[in-house]
């Protein structure tokens, strides 16, 4: 399912619970009373997601089990929560776009929120009439993303948004979820920038991409921990300083990389978009200054590359989020605008060094797993 929902007038708990209501098709489009709404496609598939969260909460959550879910061999449950914590955040403006946490509701992903200054230099109020929300809602996938209210200078507005991909399962996931009741094989991504519809450097355009697992097996010693999230304005690509230190320590990346733009691919008839399959790299972000090596061993993941299911990354220039492609099998895809890649290599990039933003693309329904 993909909804798109756009804030009229009302608090954050009658928002979240409006759209609640539309995820679960408790309510269509047309009931809506806070914001207007867009649903194309189908939920998923019943007791994949468990709604856990009433109408009085301060946020939105779900519990969600693993899209080849098998209570004997592969009994994998998280929690995604939505608008954050009940107790809030720093101001009533700033709220988490998704928190992700194991089953028991810790190893939470560290929180961020749009438009606090140490993420970005934007405040930003989500509950503000115009925000938009657009989600897919599927087996494999949750996105969320927020898009801020249109200013007078589309260079200020903030957009900002969580992927979380189930991967696909092996025998490797089965041995690790009896030693660890708390792993589950999939991971989040998270994104900020600003000016989501200029393609190229503007003014103010601060932002960041992480990616997170939580309960991974670290390749090296076989313990159980959880990656780190480095979500600073300052160090935008999950990039923590750019020397040898940060080899010791889990700081994922993405497969294509999230540091460069990627373009159309060429055939007989012209042009076309490219989709290739996200992959959350277990190694880490690529590693410079490297003239030393790592006095330990890195902190890697042992599923080392992890294929994120029904996911991509599409060819930067294609779209802006709710635009959607359709593949020659008739299934839908919609795009989401993502962060900004860099224009210079990680030793001399800061996080005004940016350019095209990455793009991403999602089915609108299940679809065949591999």
């Amino acid at each position: 399912m993909y909804l798109k929902y756009t804030v009229g007038t009302g608090t954050r708990e009658q928002i979240q619970t409006e759209i609640g209501d539309l995820l679960t098709e408790v309510i269509t489009p047309s009931n809506t009373v806070y914001g207007t709404a867009v649903v194309d496609g189908t939920g998923p598939t019943a007791g994949t997601y468990t709604r856990t969260s009433t109408s009085t909460d301060k946020h939105l959550s779900f519990t969600k089990k693993h899209a080849q879910y098998d209570a004997v061999t592969m009994p994998a449950e998280m929690i995604l929560k939505v608008f954050g914590n009940d107790a809030g955040a720093t101001s009533s403006s700033y709220t988490p776009t998704l928190q992700i946490s194991d089953k028991l509701g810790s190893n939470v992903m560290g929180e961020y929120f749009p438009g606090n200054y140490s993420h970005a230099a934007n405040s930003m109020d989500q509950v503000t009439s115009g925000t938009e929300y657009h989600f897919i809602f599927n087996d494999t996938t949750f996105v969320m993303q927020v898009l801020q209210a249109q200013t007078s200078s589309a260079a200020n507005q903030v957009y900002a948004g969580t992927i979380w991909s189930d991967f696909e399962i092996t025998a490797y996931d089965e041995y690790a979820i009896g030693e660890n009741p708390l792993y589950y094989p999939g991971c989040a991504m998270i994104h900020q920038q600003r000016d989501p519809n200029n393609s190229t450097t503007g003014s103010g355009q601060n932002g960041f991409f992480g990616a997170y697992r939580f309960q991974y097996q670290n390749q090296y010693n076989g313990e159980f921990a959880n990656s780190y999230l480095y979500t600073l304005k300052t160090d935008a690509w999950n990039f923590v300083g750019f020397d040898d230190s940060r080899k010791t320590a889990a700081y994922f990346s993405s497969i294509p990389s999230q540091t460069q733009p990627f373009f159309q691919t060429w055939g007989p008839s012209g042009s076309s978009i490219a989709m290739v399959p996200l992959q959350m790299d277990g190694q880490g972000p690529p590693y410079f200054n490297s003239s030393t090596g790592p006095s330990t061993p890195v902190a890697a993941d042992s599923r080392w590359h992890n294929v994120m299911l029904n996911s991509y990354r599409i060819s930067t220039l294609s779209g802006v989020t709710g635009d959607y492609i359709e593949t020659s099998d008739n299934t839908r895809y919609y795009m989401f605008s993502g962060h900004r890649t860099m224009t210079a290599q990680p030793e001399t990039a800061n996080y005004n060094s940016v350019n095209y933003q990455a793009l991403y693309a999602f089915p609108r329904n299940n679809v065949v797993m591999p």
